[in-house]
């Protein structure tokens, strides 16, 4: 079983992949998806590229870029 990545000194920028939210211990990745959800960025369903970064999946979602920012300062603070 592949070992989950620890949550210290992550930082979540709009470069991040959503693969790599997952690859984080499983509590603190259902903190972040249910944050991402409260924002209107949905990160788990059908047609999900998980290689794709975050600021891709906010453009596909039609997420503004101060909706995003919000977003990542809101998920940073509670890292």
């Amino acid at each position: 079983m592949k070992k989950k990545r620890p949550i210290r000194n992550f930082v979540i920028t709009h470069k991040t992949r959503l693969g790599e939210i997952f690859d984080l211990n499983t509590e603190e990745t259902k903190r972040i998806i249910k944050q991402m959800e409260v924002y209107g960025l949905h990160s788990i369903g059908y047609g999900i590229d998980y290689s794709k970064t975050i600021s891709q999946h906010a453009e596909d979602q039609s997420i503004n870029s101060h909706q995003l920012t919000n977003l990542l300062k809101s998920l940073n603070r509670k890292l």
